[in-house]
C-alpha cells in the first residue's frame, strides 16, 4: 500500500500595528509547514517520501478613515495548497506531493459612507501567479491526476497572472433587512502546455501558449437580500449573472470547428485549439440560505443553518455539436444542475 492521503499542515501568524496621525500601517506575517505523503513517515520508501514546504507570507496594509469614505491599500505573498475545484479532502493530501501555489498580491479599497445604512465600495486587486497547481474531477485525466502520472500533473503547473474589481453598494433599510447589489469583473491568464488538433481532429503535438484562465467567468452582476424574522430567524438570498467560462473542456463544454474525417472524408466536428476557443453563453444561478440562532450566553452563538446552492433549474455550458449524416449543426449544451442542500451548525465562543 502506498500512503498517498496522509499529510500534515500547520501554520502561525503575528502581526504588529502603527499608527501615524490618520494612518494606520499594519504589518504581519504568516508561517506554514506543508508536509506531503510519507514526508514524515519512518516505514515509508525514500523513493516515496514527500519533501516537507516551509513557506512565509508577509502583507503589509496601511489605512485612513474619514467621517464619510475609507482607503485601505495591502500587498502581500500568498502560498496555499493545490486547488481542487471540487474539495475532496483525501485528494487535497495527495496533491500536496506537488509543492503549494505562490502568488504576489495588490489590492485597494475605497468605501464610501451614503447614510447611516447604505454604502458605496470599489475593491480592485492584481496579481502575479509564480505556481498555480489546479485540479478538477471533471477533466478527462481524472484518474491519472490521482495516480500523480507525471506528464499530466505537468500540464496542471502553469503561471499567469490576474486582474480586476469590484463596485458594491449596499443597502441596509433597517434591522430587519439588508440587501447588496455589485458588479464584478476578472481577467485571468495562464502560460500553459495544450495539445493541438489538425483538421482530422488528431493531435499534431503541445504548444505552450498564453490562454485564459479554464474557470474564468469575466462578469457578475449579483443581488442579495437579508431578511431576519422573529425568534432570530434568517433568510438570505442571492441571484447571480455570470458570463460564460472558456469552452475548452472539463466542467464545460469543449468548443469544435468543422474538420474531416480521416478515414470516410465526410465533414466532422474536431477540437479547437485551447488558444482560440471563445467564452460559453450567460447564465444565471440563485442560492438560498436559511438559518436560525440561539443565544446561550452572552459571548457565545450557535447557529443551524441551511445552504441550498444552485435553484436554477439549469445552465447553458457551452454549445452542443450535432452530426447528423453529413449535415454538422449545433445548439446550446444546457446540464441539469440540481439543488444541492447543505446542513449544518456553527458554533461561536
Amino acid at each position: 500500500l502506498r500512503e498517498l492521503g496522509l499529510a500534515m499542515v500547520g501554520g502561525a501568524f503575528g502581526e504588529v500595528t502603527l499608527t501615524e496621525g490618520e494612518w494606520k500601517t499594519t504589518f504581519g506575517v504568516r508561517a506554514d509547514l506543508w508536509v506531503p505523503a510519507g514526508g514524515f513517515s519512518p516505514t515509508a520508501p525514500a523513493a516515496e517520501k514527500g519533501s516537507a514546504i516551509a513557506t512565509a507570507d508577509p502583507r503589509l496594509t496601511t489605512r485612513r478613515d474619514w467621517a464619510f469614505a475609507s482607503f485601505e491599500f495591502g500587498l502581500g505573498l500568498m502560498h496555499q495548497a493545490p486547488s481542487w475545484l471540487v474539495t475532496i479532502p483525501v485528494l487535497e493530501s495527495i496533491a500536496l506531493q506537488q509543492g503549494v501555489q505562490e502568488l504576489a498580491r495588490a489590492d485597494a479599497t475605497i468605501a464610501l459612507k451614503i447614510s447611516s445604512f447604505d454604502s458605496l465600495s470599489l475593491h480592485v486587486f492584481g496579481a502575479g501567479i509564480s505556481r498555480s497547481i489546479e485540479f478538477s474531477p471533471f477533466d478527462e485525466d481524472f484518474l491519472q491526476l490521482i495516480n500523480q502520472v507525471d506528464e499530466r500533473v505537468a500540464r496542471k503547473r502553469t503561471s499567469g497572472w490576474l486582474g480586476g474589481g469590484e463596485i458594491r453598494l449596499k443597502l441596509g433599510g433597517s434591522t430587519n433587512w439588508s440587501g447588496e447589489l455589485s458588479y464584478s469583473f476578472l481577467h485571468s491568464s495562464r502560460l500553459a502546455t495544450f495539445s493541438r488538433f489538425d483538421t482530422n481532429g488528431l493531435p499534431t503535438g503541445d504548444a505552450t501558449e498564453w490562454v485564459p484562465w479554464q474557470h474564468r467567468q469575466a462578469h457578475q452582476v449579483r443581488a442579495l437580500a437579508n431578511i431576519t424574522l422573529p425568534l432570530n430567524w434568517n433568510i438570505r438570498i442571492a441571484g447571480t449573472l455570470s458570463s460564460g467560462p472558456p469552452m475548452v473542456g472539463g466542467l464545460f463544454s469543449q468548443q469544435q470547428r468543422q474538420g474531416t474525417d480521416s478515414l470516410t472524408g465526410a465533414s466532422r466536428w474536431v477540437p479547437m485549439d485551447r488558444d482560440v476557443s471563445t467564452d460559453a453563453q450567460l447564465y444565471v444561478r440563485a442560492d438560498l440560505r436559511v438559518s436560525k440562532t440561539w443565544h446561550p450566553t452572552g459571548s457565545s452563538d450557535i447557529e443551524m443553518f441551511l445552504d441550498v446552492a444552485n435553484l436554477s433549474a439549469s445552465q447553458p455550458t457551452g454549445t452542443r455539436y450535432v452530426t447528423n449524416g453529413t449535415i454538422l449543426s449545433t445548439d446550446v449544451a444546457r446540464s441539469p444542475l440540481p439543488p444541492i442542500p447543505v446542513l449544518g451548525v456553527d458554533v461561536r465562543l
